[in-house]
């Protein structure tokens, strides 16, 4: 359609009707490389309806707009649940306004709406973010599962942002997660997601937080974990972490193991303690890690944690009762008592990064049979000759 009016400027408008369409967005045009970075998620099936027109007066001056009207597409999961949908559907609406700056240069006001349902977190989606520098905080987390829902937001301001923004709306549920450095996955997820661009400064370039809410998921080994938690990617690409985590009736098991030696939140000599004394059984566990004071642990035992021994020697100790702290690097036992076989020990101290550990333990009436007295070597090489001369009996208490 053409409107010719006097005085005006000859104004064109153009309806796409489009019917078994195909769409790949195309991505990002990084200026400084001439390469393209984005989500690549290719729909076909598509229907809807676009609209372009010319010469539109706007406060800022003629403008050309793009309306995006009800356009619909769909994606094949590539394995489908028994009983759930074949399709990931997705759906866009919006307009953009592309005005001519008095330098010539084109400036868009962006307001892009898009909405994706029964959206499989998988290979795909792994790939569809390869090359994108918004891939990076899913990466990190090594998310997998389904999200109900995803709403994304794509706005700029024209003569005035940098570039485009984009928020992004997300509700999890039957997801699986394990932060790459501290990787204890958590299965059965459900959890509130925002992700969203903001400009570090007028007209400076855009930081990415993501932000997940109202967490809840069983840790694997046991456990159930709520809590909520926050990563900040600078424009430069670097990571801040906030955590704020709560784990009630955790497993002292393998998997805590293998994700306190692989983390690189927590020093080595945490880990190295962990596999001496050999924890099990249940406790609670509060996690907190923010960027100014670092990590914070604190894992209450509530009398139904055990230790193992003492590398190794195997002599547990029973009915476990205190908390233990991590706080950057080291180590504290607060009000820390159980049984040694029908003894009880007390155990105060910490273990510090740079010293080493400081402990003390006290015991009343411990029969000294083998497993004491295998112990006793271990903590104290020195001591075996002096056990040996006395030749203690089983009977013997100390």
């Amino acid at each position: 359609t053409i409107a010719l009016r006097a005085g005006m400027p000859k104004r064109e408008s153009t309806n796409l009707k489009i019917a078994e369409g195909r769409f790949n967005y195309a991505g990002r045009l990084d200026e400084m490389t001439n390469r393209r970075f984005g989500f690549r998620y290719p729909l076909d099936r598509c229907t809807g309806e676009i609209q372009i027109e010319t010469n539109i007066p706007t406060p800022q001056g003629l403008c050309e707009r793009i309306q995006v009207k009800s356009l619909t597409g769909f994606n094949r999961i590539a394995r489908p649940v028994d009983g759930g949908p074949e399709d990931v559907s997705v759906s866009a609406e919006g307009q953009i306004l592309s005005f001519t700056a008095p330098d010539g240069e084109s400036e868009d006001t962006v307001d892009l709406l898009i909405r994706v349902r029964d959206l499989p977190i998988d290979a795909k989606l792994a790939g569809a973010f390869a090359s994108s520098p918004d891939g990076v905080p899913y990466r990190a987390f090594d998310l997998r599962g389904w999200a109900d829902t995803v709403d994304i937001r794509i706005e700029r301001e024209a003569f005035q942002d940098l570039e485009e923004r984009s928020t992004i709306e997300v509700a999890l549920r039957d997801c699986s997660l394990a932060y790459e450095n501290f990787p204890l996955r958590v299965e059965g997820l459900t959890a509130q997601v925002t992700s969203a661009e903001v400009p570090v400064g007028p007209g400076q370039p855009l930081s990415r937080v993501l932000s997940i809410r109202e967490m809840e998921g069983e840790v694997v080994d046991g456990g159930t974990l709520t809590g909520q938690a926050t990563l900040v990617e600078s424009p430069e690409g670097e990571l801040e972490i906030a955590v704020d985590l709560d784990v009630t009736d955790l497993v002292l098991g393998r998997n805590l193991g293998r994700a306190l030696r692989l983390s690189s939140m927590i020093d080595s000599a945490a880990s190295e303690t962990w596999y001496k004394v050999r924890p099990y059984g249940l406790a609670n566990a509060f996690i907190d890690i923010t960027p100014d004071k670092g990590t914070e642990v604190r894992i209450e035992f509530g009398g139904r944690s055990c230790l193992g021994g003492y590398e190794a020697a195997d002599c547990p100790i029973t009915d476990l009762d205190g908390a233990l702290t991590y706080v950057n690097g080291r180590i504290a036992l607060e009000g820390v008592e159980g049984r040694l076989g029908d003894a009880p020990i007390q155990i105060r101290g910490s273990v510090d990064p740079e010293t080493g550990p400081a402990l003390s333990a006290q015991v009343r009436g411990l029969p000294l049979d083998a497993k004491v007295l295998e112990l006793a070597r271990n903590l104290e090489p020195g001591i075996a000759p002096i056990l040996d001369r006395l030749d203690l009996q089983p009977s013997s208490r100390l």
